[in-house]
């Protein structure tokens, strides 16, 4: 009867920590504490999911611009160009916030979804 009772405790931890790991790789962008939105910094070349929108960071190519990378339906994608100081962008239907940008990453604060 032990030996049952510590394999079910064994394969209970088990789940419970297989689960927290796989929670742990999730972009998780609201704040259960407060509802809030955080921000997510995506580096050059990184694409993460954020509210159901895909945002891929293409750099800066110069000190006045940035871009977002587009995907289009099939295999097109094309680049979104944005003047480097802009305070709010519209990109996939939503409004972002930029809160900070240069060569090597941005900082974006989900501000509106249309989605």
């Amino acid at each position: 009867m032990a030996e049952n009772t510590t394999r079910r405790s064994f394969l209970r931890n088990s789940l419970v920590g297989g689960l927290g790991l796989i929670l742990s790789g999730c972009d998780d962008t609201q704040d259960k504490s407060s509802n809030q939105l955080k921000e997510l910094t995506i580096k050059v070349s990184q694409e993460k999911k954020f509210r159901g929108a895909r945002v891929e960071y293409a750099g800066m190519p110069n000190k006045e611009s940035f871009s977002l990378k587009k995907e289009d339906s099939g295999y097109r994608a094309f680049n979104v160009y944005y003047p480097s100081d802009s305070k709010e962008i519209y990109f996939q239907g939503a409004n972002y916030q930029v809160i900070s940008v240069d060569p090597n990453q941005i900082t974006l604060k989900l501000l509106r979804n249309k989605r």
